[in-house]
C-alpha cells in the first residue's frame, strides 16, 4: 500500500481515537492492536486469521506498519491513556503490540505519569507489556538500564503487587523479579 494511502488511513483512525463514543474509540484501538500485532509478529502468529479478517478492512489487512508509524501510534495511544480514563486498559493492550524497542521507554514514562491512576485491568496490561519487553532480546539492555534509573517504576509496581487481584499481583511480582536482577 502506498505511503499516502497508509497515512490517510492512519489519520482517520487517529481522529476516531478522539471520538466521544466509547465504543468507537475501543474498536479503533482494537484494530490498531491487531494491525501492530500483524506487523510485528505476523510470521509467529498461529492460524488465527479469522480474528484479523473479521475485524480489519482490506486496507488494514494489507498494511505493515513501519517504525515511524508505530511511533505515531505510541503517541496517540499515550494521549488516550492520559486523557480517557475509561479507555486506558484497551489503549495499553494495543500499546503492548508495538515493537519492544520502540515501546519500552514510552511505557515507563506512562507508568510514571499515570501509574497511580490506573485501574486493575489497565495496570495489568501495563505490567504485562513491561514484563514481556524486559524479557525480550529485542530491547537494548544498556538503554533500558539507563531509563530505569530515570523513570524507576518500582514503587508503582510494588503497589500493584499488593493488589487483591491475583493476576495483577502475579504480573507485578514477575516484573519486580526482573527489575531486581
Amino acid at each position: 500500500m502506498k505511503k499516502k494511502y497508509r497515512e490517510k488511513a492512519l489519520n482517520e483512525m487517529f481522529s476516531e481515537l478522539q471520538n466521544k463514543d466509547f465504543d468507537v474509540r475501543e474498536n479503533v484501538m482494537f484494530q490498531l492492536g491487531l494491525m501492530l500485532e500483524r506487523s510485528n509478529q505476523g510470521e509467529q502468529l498461529s492460524v488465527a486469521d479469522d480474528i484479523y479478517e473479521e475485524n480489519l478492512t482490506r486496507e488494514m489487512l494489507r498494511m505493515r506498519l513501519d517504525d515511524n508509524e508505530q511511533n505515531q501510534i505510541i503517541d496517540k495511544l499515550s494521549q488516550v491513556v492520559v486523557t480517557q480514563k475509561d479507555s486506558r486498559p484497551t489503549a495499553l493492550w494495543a500499546f503492548a503490540k508495538v515493537k519492544p524497542q520502540l515501546g519500552v521507554i514510552p511505557l515507563l514514562a506512562l507508568i510514571q505519569a499515570t501509574g497511580h491512576q490506573l485501574n486493575t485491568e489497565a495496570a495489568y496490561q501495563a505490567c504485562d507489556a513491561l514484563k514481556r519487553w524486559l524479557e525480550s532480546d529485542d530491547v537494548e539492555d544498556a538503554l533500558v538500564s539507563e531509563q530505569l534509573k530515570l523513570q524507576d517504576p518500582t514503587k508503582i509496581i510494588e503497589r500493584w503487587f499488593k493488589s487483591s487481584d491475583d493476576r495483577l499481583s502475579r504480573s507485578a511480582d514477575a516484573v519486580l523479579d526482573i527489575l531486581e536482577k
